[in-house]
């Protein structure tokens, strides 16, 4: 009996070969959203839960809470308090303290390495928390002067040689023994290392100093109980104010279970769990837009099976069997689909992996099958059972009679295809809306000029003055300025300070922009009251932004000429000589803070060079030759400024990357059930279109009978649409200090994309209907 029904199924596909292309492409494409949307949420929610103990490790994060109410959140922790939470408290198994992402340059006999990423600073205890692969060595391997590879970086510095016992040079002042080798660790870690070190590789590590925060700094533990962990934090306070006396005021310390670290956005490379739930309802009513345009057309054809169902139980066929036979119709089709969808996957998947900045995989272990089981499953239900239903359950006579009409199923129909609308609009206005805030990221005025700016990283001091008088002497560099970083960094420090006038510190913090006299005239930034600071290699005077008058409550910049404050940085009073006009020195996402520009020689860390535009091709190789000339050890390494900006805004470019791909989707199941839906009807009304061509009826009198239903279910589906994304899209644009509103123009937009869709498709069809010669109309049967 089954052969029997795939027979008849296969020989159904054969006769509506339109309408079954239309099923395949549907599904397929909705399958393809859903097990996209779900390698997306595994690969974020599988992050780090390969360590053994993952349910018992934690990260200690510090706020910094200042006098004006403010709080500061950071991912570090001070470096003695790893050794501390060992030897005082009992319910802690372990805690290590490392340093992340050191920059080294490791030289291998000639060959020289710049390591911007990836070379961790760890104590004995870090591999008593986390797990590796031991492929050569143990955790025991890494003593003084000596280091751990995984096999990438193993395989860069020395190719197939075995590297255990080879030698690494660390800053030409440091030689390490390779001493252990671990298997690459998975991409789904924020632990990215390539290579571990002992601390004390760097011989200035401040390990006893308890203010020493720096933004690479870690301290993780592993609890004996994870239910002890509010315990725990409870006794932070006391611990803070006795290695802190009076300052302990300004710190808390929390502790943060491993499985939020990644959702922290403190974390480089975290995403949001509200973002990660946000994408998994997407992918959700993907699947069900697709389903829904299923039901549709298959009930939408059950009209023209009424006589075959009526002919079969008049035979004697039961409705169990005719329930079975329109189900496995279904599951074939989903079946041919999911063949279709799994290609799909495996074509996108490189550029889908490439758009999010993840390193997405496609390989099946037990929650990808489980998932694929399910899916299949629940769209073979959800797309299969009413159709079944409904047809198996025509009245055999009504049936073989031709009266049959049953209504609730062209209101259920109506129902589905304006959900349909609802999902595209949404879609399809949360794709404009994140594209324009990504641009307005890419394109909004900082308060500097980032175009045509080359950053190199300084390999020494000493060598400033040299390098300078080297490249002045090239008349297509423009500018040229000593810095520890450009003026918008995700890198900023900062500290308390007071006016030499007064004896109590103020409220609020002070950032600090450490460069030299170049800086303001390299990237244009504006003064609006007094003077640039003078050349010096110490700090001596300053200029402050206009965020700093607001603090202060200044309206005049004249006000603040003149003042003097005392800074940690500086030896003595600093008069301030200058205000200039605010500029962004952090990302979009955060606001404008008070901050200062100072030269202290002894910080810079970058050189930023502003290039002609049309001489760009000839000045690099000329930028080249001298910095070989001067730094002969070291690699000729650039970033331009404009990229290294683009950076900070890859998470929100990712989800629009996603959005756009998904509203498209979205858009192309609605344009195939509309195709369906209109070309079933103008099969099933050829003779009343032929009656009315006779009768005088023009092209545009049967574009209107045929768009007026459609056009009006997509202006409903627009009014449900409308508040929707106003309040998802609201809610997602809160997020960012800077940002567009929205303007009736996106919606207004999201409108004329769904109305071109629904008319083109209905004057396709409808023309082609109304141009057929009414005598083949009429004969029609």
């Amino acid at each position: 009996m089954f052969g029997n029904f795939l027979t008849l199924i296969f020989r159904q596909f054969a006769r509506q070969k339109v309408y079954t292309f239309l099923h395949l492409a549907g599904l397929a494409v909705g399958i393809v959203g859903g097990i996209l949307t779900f390698l997306f949420i595994r690969y974020h929610y599988t992050a780090d839960r390969h360590h053994q103990k993952f349910d018992r490790i934690f990260r200690v994060v510090t706020d910094l809470r200042l006098d004006d109410g403010s709080v500061e959140t950071y991912p570090e922790a001070m470096p003695p308090l790893a050794p501390l939470l060992r030897r005082q408290f009992p319910q802690v198994e372990a805690a290590t303290f490392f340093v992340t992402n050191q920059d080294v340059t490791i030289r291998q006999g000639d060959r020289v390495f710049p390591e911007h990423t990836g070379v961790f600073l760890v104590d004995s205890s870090y591999f008593k928390i986390f797990d590796y692969q031991w492929k050569q060595g143990t955790p025991g391997s890494l003593q003084q002067n000596t280091a751990i590879l995984t096999e990438r970086w193993a395989k860069k510095y020395f190719g197939d040689r075995n590297p255990m016992g080879q030698r690494l040079d660390i800053d030409k002042e440091t030689s390490v023994l390779v001493t252990g080798v671990i298997a690459d660790p998975p991409p789904t870690t924020d632990l990215q290392a390539g290579m571990f070190l002992p601390l004390d590789v760097i011989p200035t590590f401040e390990k006893d100093n308890w203010w020493y925060l720096n933004s690479t700094n870690r301290v993780y533990a592993t609890l004996k109980d994870p239910g002890q962990m509010a315990q725990l934090e409870q006794s932070m306070p006391k611990l803070i104010r006795k290695a802190l006396g009076a300052d302990a005021r300004y710190i808390q310390l929390h502790w943060q279970p491993l499985r939020d670290v990644h959702f922290d956005s403190r974390t480089p490379g975290s995403i949001r769990r509200t973002l990660v739930y946000t994408l998994a309802w997407v992918g959700l009513f993907l699947v069900l837009t697709a389903c829904m345009n299923f039901i549709n057309l298959t009930t939408a054809q059950s009209l023209r099976r009424v006589k075959e169902v009526g002919i079969r139980k008049s035979l004697g066929s039961s409705r169990r069997q005719l329930l079975t036979q329109f189900l496995l119709e279904t599951a074939v089709l989903v079946g041919i689909a999911f063949l279709l969808g799994l290609l799909l996957v495996e074509i996108l998947l490189p550029y889908l992996s490439q758009w999010t900045q993840s390193q997405l995989s496609w390989h099946l272990d037990a929650s990808l099958i489980l998932f694929l089981l399910l899916l299949a499953g629940t769209i073979t239900g959800l797309a299969g059972a009413y159709p079944a239903y409904l047809q198996a359950n025509f009245a055999p006579i009504a049936a073989l009679k031709g009266t049959l009409r049953p209504r609730s199923t062209i209101s259920l129909r109506q129902v589905l295809t304006v959900t349909q609308f609802v999902v595209c609009q949404v879609l399809i206005t949360g794709a404009i809306v994140m594209v324009y805030q990504t641009r307005y990221f890419q394109q909004a005025d900082l308060g500097f000029k980032k175009d045509n700016i080359l950053l190199i990283n300084l390999p020494e001091k000493g060598k400033d003055h040299v390098l300078r008088h080297a490249l002045e002497a090239y008349p297509e560099i423009q500018g040229l300025t000593f810095q520890f970083r450009p003026p918008s960094s995700t890198k900023m420090n900062g500290g308390t300070f007071k006016f030499a006038d007064k004896a109590s510190f103020e409220t609020f913090a002070l950032r600090e922009k450490i460069a030299d006299a170049a800086f303001i005239p390299t990237y244009g930034l504006q003064l609006v009251a007094g003077r640039n600071i003078t050349p010096s290699d110490t700090l001596r005077e300053i200029v402050v932004n206009e965020a700093f008058l607001r603090k202060l409550h200044l309206k005049d910049p004249n006000q603040i000429l003149g003042r003097k404050l005392d800074y940690y940085l500086a030896h003595s009073s600093l008069p301030i000589v200058g205000v200039v006009k605010d500029f962004h020195h952090l990302s979009l996402h955060k606001a404008i803070e008070p901050c200062f520009i100072g030269s202290q020689a002894s910080l810079y860390q970058q050189v930023g060079i502003k290039l002609a535009v049309d001489d760009l091709e000839k000045t690099l190789p000329r930028i080249r030759a001298v910095w070989e000339k001067i730094y002969p050890q070291q690699p000729f390494e650039y970033q331009w400024l404009d990229q290294q900006l683009a950076q900070s805004y890859q998470a929100e470019g990712s989800l629009a990357n996603l959005i756009v791909l998904f509203a498209g989707v979205a858009v192309w199941i609605c344009g195939l059930g509309l195709f369906g839906l209109i070309r079933f009807m103008a099969e099933t009304r050829t003779k009343e279109i032929g009656i009315r061509k006779v009768l005088g009826a023009s092209e545009g009198q049967i574009l209107y009978l045929f768009g007026k239903s459609f056009v009006i279910m997509a202006a409903l589906g627009f009014v449900v649409a409308v508040p929707i994304a106003t309040v998802l899209l609201q809610s997602w644009l809160e997020q960012f200090t800077y940002r567009i509103s929205l303007h009736w123009l996106y919606f207004g937009g999201t409108l004329l994309i769904t109305l071109a869709l629904t008319l083109a498709v209905i004057a396709y069809q409808s023309i082609r209907a109304a141009r057929t010669n009414p005598v083949y109309s009429l004969k029609t049967e």
